[in-house]
């Protein structure tokens, strides 16, 4: 049998069996397609998972309601609970859906989830964050992202429901499992809008709460109609109950969010825990029975289908059993083809290839007596005479490849005949684009007019620096050497070129060279600058000899052997010319170093030296030595006097001033104290008289006689009160409490309760804000809280006075204010009220002695702090006075 016979046999068998494995394979995949399209398991998961994926999508925004509103731990738990379950689901629907429009609808719920819970967890991360620094948390700060929690949660929801929807259309449109997937995602939805509404007040989400109510309600009506067994009769009704107790607790929620807004409260959701207990009850119970009723009906769908798979897969054994056959005859055939005629064919191949690589000693077997067997014998023979005639040539080739040097061969023309790995790879070309190009054209520099010349003299030789030109317009520098060749003619042949790169070398040279004139040039810079440099130096050292020249005190530049190198001009106006004296020479006429000094120790300790001298003309100067360098690195010492003559004369001044001004106003305070003392006996005997003159003459010497005797008893009482805080105005520093920590807080509760006859009189309402604890004498800052206060208490309003004391902490000090809404001082008035005897009412108006606040004003002072006044006539007035927070001196 022939080749072509063969072949024909082969191929006409090969198609047969294609044809019948193509035909039943369509058939069995068109009964496996009509009969059934997907496993119960696939769609119980994907139905069940994409339902779960709806509820927690809901569950996650109202969860996180739950927990924004009551900060509840365990809320934050079944927030990340929900979370971890989300991402579960989304992976697990990506596993297992098959159908590429839900494969659409998952991608879309993935990212959705993604952005879901990243909105989630910066709420929650606010939410941890102001709730830990402030105890609250103002949930209305965030009405923007929780609608966007609110909206990615719906999206996730619709999408898990189209899910569901997409996998059950697979059933025919179940409609009872819809329904029951609906009636879950309708509850969370509700319950979701009623918590968006009583947080932040939106009347869209009271709109849609009551809408998926309705929904709800109408999707129980489609379940109560499809089921068809008690249990799932049992179950609609207990649905039907859930639902009215979830519209009922919504609905009283709703009302009381309304009774709220009504009396313009703030509706706290917190006060009604037990309705919203009964809300997320009755959403979970319907969740429950709408969960159980879909499983339900999912069964019961999915069941009448395995009779369509027992089928499909008794379809797919025959299949699989006529694949087998056709899979063994084919190998049998292949088999059969490759023996007989593949094999020798690639052996033939084999052994033609290894005679082009120069393996000429290679010989075939010789097979049957047919068209291959002629071949091999054919080709047997061609090999035995390439072994006699042919010289192996994998010795030149290898020597040709492995040059490290480009090599190429041109024939007498001029044209490139040969090339090695070497030169490619240096000129960038292939081996087939430089074959028969003219050398001129990869060398840049004229060196085809040396090659015709080398053309025409035998024998000649030639070696330089050549510039090669490579694919890319690069020029390459390169070492060549140029020979030629002669044939069996003895005429030249060809000319060889071998060349080396020396790109390197060339740069290298030019970054020497580079580096070299950069080198010249920075040392011609920097000589440049040391000039500058030096001459900069020269004139800062004449700027600051200037300087200290002019200075108007003593300067002086000291050697460690005491050789005075610098003296300036104020220094020699007082001690005379140095002339390169030493400074006891100079200073004070003395043979050796002064026993006192201690100018020379700097320089061992290389600290300064702060001293006064006394020179001998009786001047007073203040010395400072300082260690100090010269350029050259020589030690030296830098001497500052100051004549402080003046100076001291002052000081003793002074200090003779503040002692007879300390003495005097002891002086006054004991006569101010004596006097008042004095004064108040013969003051009170008058006006005993005055009362007693009063109680026996009353009525009986006339309306005249009675108010001039009534008049001066109110003019010496006044006497005697301005005796009081006269005595109390000079025993302020004389006689002041030993300072102490003192809690304000109890001081001022103190003065109100001495003042309360006053305020009850008067209906003033007086209040204030939390005070601190002082350093300083608690008596007397009574004194001041009760001046202030009565002060307000007596310019107050008629009609409703109020007056409020407080404090703020300052840098240093803490602020006190007493504010009142009283008739008000005008700004001319403000210094004048702290003057003694200044009173700017009538005293027949507003009792009082004039004192009262310059007591107030010593006693501040006396506690290192101030007191001042903000006021508008008419509009009321505000006393502040300091106090340091720190101790203070009791002076």
């Amino acid at each position: 049998m022939t080749i072509r016979t063969r072949l024909m046999s082969g191929y006409l068998i090969l198609t047969m069996l294609v044809a019948v494995s193509g035909f039943f394979g369509w058939f069995a995949a068109r009964d496996m397609l009509s009969s059934f399209e997907g496993s119960e398991e696939r769609v119980h998961a994907i139905v069940a998972t994409a339902t779960d994926l709806s509820l927690h999508a809901k569950r996650l925004q109202t969860h996180l309601i739950w927990y924004l509103t009551f900060h509840n731990e365990s809320q934050k738990q079944k927030l990340m609970d929900i979370s971890s379950a989300i991402k579960e689901h989304v992976m697990d629907l990506d596993s297992v859906i098959k159908i590429p429009k839900a494969k659409e609808v998952a991608k879309e719920a993935s990212k959705e989830a993604a952005a879901l819970l990243s909105s989630v967890d910066k709420l929650i991360e606010s939410h941890d964050r102001q709730y830990g620094d402030t105890g609250s948390f103002d949930i209305s700060q965030y009405a923007g992202s929780l609608l966007d929690v609110s909206d990615l949660s719906s999206k996730l929801r619709s999408h898990g429901v189209k899910l569901a929807e997409i996998e059950t259309d697979y059933l025919d449109r179940q409609e009872g499992i819809i329904a029951a997937t609906k009636s879950m995602s309708f509850a969370q939805r509700a319950e979701g809008h009623l918590l968006l509404f009583l947080t932040l007040g939106d009347e869209v989400d009271r709109t849609k709460f009551y809408q998926r109510l309705s929904s709800l309600k109408q999707e129980i009506e489609v379940l109560e109609d499809r089921v068809v067994t008690s249990d799932g009769e049992r179950l609609v009704s207990e649905l039907k109950a859930h639902e009215k107790e979830l519209f009922f607790a919504g609905d009283a929620l709703v009302h009381a969010y309304d009774d709220a807004m009504t009396g313009k409260k703030r509706f706290i959701l917190s006060h009604h825990s037990e309705l919203l207990q009964d809300l997320r009850n009755a959403t979970h119970q319907i969740d429950t029975i709408a969960m159980a009723l879909a499983q339900m009906k999912l069964e019961s769908e999915i069941r009448p289908k395995k009779v369509a798979l027992a089928y499909a897969e008794s379809l797919q054994h025959r299949i699989l059993m006529v694949a087998l056959t056709a899979i063994i005859v084919a190998l049998m055939l292949g088999y059969w083809i490759s023996r007989g005629i593949l094999r020798p064919v690639t052996e033939l191949t084999r052994a033609a290839r290894e005679i082009g690589n120069g393996e000429l000693g290679i010989r075939l077997a010789v097979p049957a007596g047919d068209e291959i067997g002629e071949l091999v014998n054919t080709f047997n023979r061609m090999s035995e005479d390439l072994l006699r005639t042919t010289v192996r040539k994998d010795y030149v080739e290898n020597i040709f490849t492995c040059m490290a040097e480009a090599l190429i061969v041109t024939s007498a023309e001029g044209l490139v005949k040969r090339v090695n790995k070497s030169a490619t790879d240096l000129l960038g070309y292939s081996e087939e684009e430089l074959l028969d190009r003219p050398i001129e054209s990869i060398v840049f520099d004229g060196l085809g007019n040396r090659l015709a010349h080398m053309a025409h003299e035998m024998g000649s030789c030639s070696k330089g620096e050549i510039t090669l030109l490579a694919k890319s317009g690069q020029l390459v520098p390169a070492i060549c050497s140029i020979s030629q060749f002669a044939g069996s003619n003895g005429c030249v042949q060809g000319i060889v070129i071998t060349a080396q790169d020396i790109s390197e070398l060339k740069r290298a040279q030019q970054e020497l060279k580079t580096a070299h004139d950069e080198l010249e040039l920075r040392v011609q810079e920097r000589t440049t600058e040391l000039e500058i440099a030096k001459e900069t130096i020269t004139a800062e050292r004449q700027k600051l000899f200037d300087i200290l020249e002019t200075m108007p005190v003593m300067v002086i530049l000291l050697t460690p052997d005491y050789h005075v190198l610098f003296a300036n001009r104020s220094f020699r106006e007082i001690f005379g010319d140095h002339e390169g004296r030493r400074c006891f020479e100079y200073c004070f006429g003395l043979e050796a170093p002064c026993e006192f000094c201690e100018t020379c120790n700097v320089l061992k300790t290389n600290e300064p030296h702060h001293g006064e001298r006394v020179t001998a003309g009786g001047s007073i100067i203040d010395t400072y030595a300082f260690p100090f360098t010269d350029g050259n690195g020589a030690p030296l010492i830098l001497k500052i006097g100051i004549d402080i003559t003046v100076q001291r004369q002052t000081e003793k001044d002074l200090e003779k001033t503040l002692n007879d001004l300390v003495r005097s106003n002891a002086d006054l305070e004991q006569f101010a104290y004596i006097a008042s003392h004095d004064l108040q006996e013969p003051v009170r005997s008058v006006s005993n008289a005055l009362q007693m003159l009063e109680k026996e003459h009353k009525g009986k010497l006339g309306q005249d006689s009675d108010l001039l005797i009534h008049f001066a008893i109110e003019q010496s009482r006044r006497m005697q009160a301005l005796i009081q805080d006269l005595l109390k105005y000079s025993r302020i520093q004389s006689r002041g409490q030993t300072f102490t920590m003192v809690d304000t807080q109890e001081v001022l509760k103190h003065s109100i309760l001495n003042l309360e006859r006053l305020i009850g009189e008067r209906g003033t309402k007086v209040t204030h804000s939390e005070m601190p604890t002082v350093f300083g004498d608690s008596t007397q800052l009574l004194q001041v809280f009760q001046n202030l206060i009565g002060n307000a208490i007596k310019f107050g309003r008629e009609e409703s006075p109020h007056i409020h004391v407080s404090a703020e902490r300052g840098p240093r000090e803490w602020s006190f204010s007493v504010q009142d809404n009283g008739i008000g001082i005008e700004a001319e008035y403000f210094d004048r009220i702290f003057e003694v005897f200044q009173q700017l009412n009538r005293t027949d108006t507003f009792t009082g002695t004039g004192i009262g606040l310059a007591i107030v004003k010593k006693i501040v002072e006396r506690h290192g702090g101030r007191v001042w006044v903000e006021s508008e006539l008419g509009e009321g007035a505000i006393f502040r006075f300091t106090i340091p927070n720190g101790k203070q001196d009791e002076s």
